[in-house]
């Protein structure tokens, strides 16, 4: 087996870019799930690790606790398309965008 290798940036960094996301109007969505427990392992971290940035509201999270990180089981992937479905905003849905 490999080594999984990921590179981060540091928080302030991440900040920066966040920030500069949201000061142009981009609304984001988070979706994380238990399957990589050593990154991501509670629902409100993403707050917790980038508190100096002013998400404006502009930002939502989900956390699937059981879902597997790459959604092998159909009830995960379809608990994962209606949570993505659900945060797009009405006029890309009524649109026909997905």
């Amino acid at each position: 087996m490999g080594f999984d290798v990921r590179e981060f940036p540091d928080r302030e960094t991440a900040t920066r870019q966040f920030q500069s996301l949201v000061r142009r109007g981009v609304r984001l969505h988070f979706i994380y799930t238990g399957g990589v427990a050593g990154y991501y392992n509670y629902a409100r971290q993403l707050w917790d690790m980038l508190p100096g940035v002013d998400w404006n509201g502009q930002a939502t999270t989900t956390f699937f606790k059981k879902m597997d990180h790459v959604a092998m089981l159909v009830d995960d992937r379809s608990d994962l398309i209606h949570d993505i479905l659900r945060h797009l905003p009405g006029d890309a849905v009524s649109a026909g965008a997905v």
